[in-house]
């Protein structure tokens, strides 16, 4: 028996990649299982259920989000049931695997895309055929497999993952860009499904109940042809009340594109568009090329001309790049109204040629997953803690979209000072919070507003009246029935 084993980041999210496997796996599949877990399980229920299972051969995807986790159990594997085959792969342990403490507990692992190779392994180890490596674990560089001749594995979501989670789906794979931060600058090229199979799938998928895809495409607007057939399919059932993800680049968005997506009701569509940097130098530098002109003018057609919802994203800690510049990046950013701004620290993913400019920009990265920068020669540890500290409260205010008063005050405060920024403003508010909550783990949301309260009230000495009753606007806006007592503004004002 053979166990394809996942240990996701969240339950939101089924494996896309187990399920690849398994639709590959020709005459074995009828022996083949899925599991699948989360990475808020613990290790020991994992194994248990894995041990329960009792394998022949278990297959496990490694990636940053769960490679401790996977370690543990490959660990406690080893020890506790020698005799089971272990086949690692995924992009941890695809590029510098020899110096990855897992691979002492495996037997195999598969570099690169494994939709074929996983089987013809597993073949190969049932016939006899295979030989154990002594020293260490085998590595088997995989093919790259011919889109046209995988079968696609959507028909293994279960009408429960259709139902309650959100289905990733992949049209092409690849990426033509080589930003050195990311594994896909490593692709050689893009390669896509054959559309109309692809197409057909999602008919399946919608006709079976499914509403929520995301679509795990590097650059899903890349060519207009297939941009437009995807589009147009999911507009012609646009009343079924659809959520489509999408990972778009920020400079292209030809007219037909445009067309399309803003006859795409509110709700509906959710744009994720890296910018990275607004430093042109520190862009050119990590290869990472925008037009900003093309980037303005499109968010302007986004925000203004339809109901897409944009999710844009920021790195700090990239190679040159200081506070002030990260900081400036921001405010511009922000002044082309994105619904979010995901603030993320930069992470050595193994592989990437980032990792050239380790020396000369004096980067340092933590040791252990998720590998983020600590310090950089233009940006301290406390600038990037500070930093880290500012994501973790603009996603909880600003972000989620659920404290829109608080942040019309925050902004008449911004447009006060002699120069107005957006970020320091809110750094400012952070840096207040952080004296109150050292810490953010485990800050409760009425907490959390009592503090903003005293923020603009005691502190920048906003009216009382307005700042109770625009806060408790938010509050009551939540659906919470109850208003807390100090968002109870005085008999008579004040």
């Amino acid at each position: 028996m053979i166990a394809l084993c996942a240990v996701n980041a969240t339950y939101q999210y089924p494996s896309l990649g187990i399920r690849s496997l398994l639709a590959n796996m020709g005459e074995l599949a009828g022996q083949t299982s899925l599991m699948e877990f989360s990475i808020k399980r613990d290790v020991e229920e994992i194994v248990e259920a894995i041990l329960l299972a009792r394998p022949a051969i278990l297959g496990l995807g490694v990636y940053i989000w769960n490679v401790e986790h996977v370690t543990q159990i490959c660990s406690q594997l080893r020890d506790c049931a020698p005799e089971i085959h272990i086949v690692l792969g995924g992009p941890e342990v695809s590029f510098e695997w020899g110096q990855h403490p897992i691979c002492q507990f495996v037997d195999v692992v598969i570099q690169g895309e494994a939709d074929l190779a996983f089987a013809s392994h597993c073949r190969d180890y049932l016939s006899g055929r295979w030989s154990p490596k002594s020293g260490g674990a085998q590595v088997i560089p995989a093919a790259l497999p011919d889109l046209s001749q995988l079968r696609m594995p959507y028909h293994l979501y279960t009408d429960s993952d259709l139902r309650n989670r959100h289905i990733s789906v992949e049209a092409s794979r690849g990426c033509p860009f080589k930003c050195q931060f990311c594994l896909s600058s490593l692709d050689r090229n893009v390669r896509s499904f054959p559309i109309d199979a692809f197409l057909d799938q999602m008919e399946s998928l919608l006709n079976r109940g499914a509403r929520n895809f995301k679509f795990i495409d590097r650059t899903f607007n890349l060519s207009p042809k297939v941009c437009d057939r995807i589009l147009r399919f999911f507009l012609g059932h646009k009343d079924r009340g659809l959520f489509l993800h999408f990972e778009m680049v920020p400079d292209r968005l030809p007219s037909a594109v445009r067309e399309l997506v803003a006859q795409f009701p509110e709700g509906s569509i959710q744009f994720e568009i890296g910018l990275q940097t607004l430093n042109e130098e520190v862009a050119h530098r990590i290869q990472r090329h925008n037009q900003w002109g093309k980037v303005v003018e499109n968010f302007s057609f986004l925000t203004q001309k339809t109901h897409v919802h944009i999710h844009a994203d920021l790195i700090a800690g990239l190679p040159g790049e200081d506070l002030k510049s990260f900081a400036d990046g921001f405010d511009r950013l922000l002044a082309l109204n994105p619904h979010e701004i995901q603030v993320g620290i930069l992470k050595r993913l193994k592989g990437t040629p980032i990792a050239q400019h380790t020396e000369e920009w004096e980067m340092v990265y933590s040791r252990v997953a998720p590998y983020q920068v600590l310090r950089t020669r233009t940006m301290s540890f406390e600038d990037l803690l500070w930093i880290s500290r500012f994501a973790k409260y603009w996603d909880r205010i600003y972000n989620r979209g659920l404290y829109p008063n608080v942040i019309k005050m925050l902004w008449e405060l911004r447009d006060q000072r002699l120069h107005p920024s957006s970020f320091w403003q809110f750094m400012d508010l952070v840096r207040f919070m952080h004296r109150l909550h050292p810490t953010t783990y485990g800050l409760s949301q009425l907490a959390m507003v009592r503090s903003i309260v005293s923020y603009l009230r005691d502190i920048h000495r906003l009216p009382e009246h307005r700042v109770l009753e625009s806060v408790a606007t938010d509050y009551r806006a939540k659906g919470l029935r109850e208003l807390p007592r100090f968002l109870r503004v005085p008999r008579g004002g004040a």
